[in-house]
Formats: C-alpha cells, structure tokens, sequence
C-alpha cells in the first residue's frame, strides 16, 4: 500500500518527466527551425545583390538573437534536468522575441 508521501513523490516525478519532455522537445524544435531559417537566409545572402546580402545577413542576425538567448539555453537546461521551468519558460519566448524584434526591425 502507498503512503501519501509516495504519491507525492511520484507525482512530482511524473510532473517533472513532463517539464523536461515538453521543454526538450520545444527547445529542440525551435533550435531546429531557427538554425535553418538562419542557413537559408546566409546562403541567400551569399548568392544576391549587395542589398539582397545586407537584408539577408540582418535577417539572420535578428533570428539568432533570441535563438542564443532563448532557445539554445533552455535546450542546455532541459539536457542537464535542471531548473525546467525556467527553461521551460525560455523556450516558449524565444519564438515571439523573434516576432518583437522582427518587428521592431
């Protein structure tokens, strides 16, 4: 028979396996995406025009911001099992932190 302090515990593990999936798998995701969009956008720049090149390397730019800021350590966070919230947290304001500076661009 479980004690209410078992429950408790295997609550807490069960509530802390899900933080970690959830954070590593949308830290994950977005370390994916940006990590494209800012591959697709420096080899545009590359290949174009001066101001074509400018834009594109800007554009990067912009993406990688919130991608070290956000998304890179709420991933480390999540790999290590250590405060997931935070990075939980992190990882869910990496995208519009992108959008913001986007738009304020």
């Amino acid at each position: 028979m479980r004690t209410g302090h078992q429950r408790g515990s295997e609550e807490q593990d069960h509530r802390r396996r899900w933080l970690r999936r959830s954070c590593f798998v949308l830290a994950a995701v977005e370390t994916g995406l940006l990590v494209l969009f800012v591959a697709v956008m420096v080899r545009a720049a590359l290949s174009s025009d001066p101001l074509g090149s400018a834009i594109g390397r800007g554009m990067a730019g912009l993406t990688a911001v919130p991608l070290l800021l956000f998304a890179l350590p709420a991933l480390a966070l999540a790999v290590a099992d250590r405060c997931l919230l935070a990075a939980l947290t992190l990882a869910s304001l990496a995208v519009p932190v992108s959008i913001l500076l986007w738009l304020l661009a």
